[in-house]
């Protein structure tokens, strides 16, 4: 259960901030929409992190970041227009381009824990 996961990590910032960012790169394979992952996971997410200390705007954020992959064509719709716009792939071999999400996933992940301590001096994190 993601309440009972998400409880057990949102006492350390950086495993929580991680445990979203994963389960977005995971959950983007079955949930596309980018728009409609924040108001499905927020509800679920808010009250832990507001228990915790922990601003709704810390996890809001992690989700809108971690939700940008492009892993597979279908995940992305800017992905698929600029794939598109470019003749698909007589131009442009998507998995070249998907290779591009994987190291996207991991400076993204990467940037989100390099702004952890940025989000406590700010007092978004307690």
């Amino acid at each position: 259960h993601v309440t009972g996961i998400v409880s057990s990590v949102s006492s350390n910032p950086y495993l929580l901030v991680i445990f979203i960012a994963v389960l977005m790169y995971v959950i983007r394979y079955v949930y596309t929409s980018q728009m409609a992952i924040l108001p499905v996971f927020m509800p679920i997410l808010t009250p832990i992190c507001v228990a915790a200390g922990i601003s709704p705007w810390v996890p809001a954020f992690t989700i809108l970041a971690a939700s940008a992959t492009w892993n597979v064509l279908y995940q992305n719709t800017f992905a698929m227009q600029g794939f598109a716009a470019f003749d698909g792939d007589h131009n442009v071999e998507f998995s070249k381009l998907s290779k591009m999400s994987y190291i996207f996933m991991a400076v993204n992940l990467a940037a989100l824990l390099i702004s952890v301590p940025i989000w406590q001096m700010m007092g978004l994190i307690g």
